[in-house]
């Protein structure tokens, strides 16, 4: 298992573990875009406490998938 608890207290997860979260969160939407709500062949996953920041927690309830417009949009590379 490859699972690292922070001390924040975030989880982050690799390999195998990082994509059974993608699949879980996936499936929890059903398939849709978070923000659009289109079905999704291909998918980003966004971490909606900043992953960016260095404040990564790959916890179920702290990302969410994207359409890859709908994720460049929240990170404004597409307008």
């Amino acid at each position: 298992m490859a699972v690292k608890i922070t001390k924040s207290g975030n989880t982050i997860l690799s390999d195998a573990d990082y994509t059974a979260l993608r699949e879980r969160v996936h499936k929890k939407q059903g398939g849709r875009c978070a923000d659009c709500g289109r079905r999704m062949e291909f998918s980003h996953l966004h971490h909606t406490d900043g992953r960016s920041r260095g404040q990564r927690d790959d916890a179920e309830e702290s990302t969410k998938l994207l359409c890859p417009r709908c994720h460049g949009q929240r990170h404004g590379q597409i307008k």
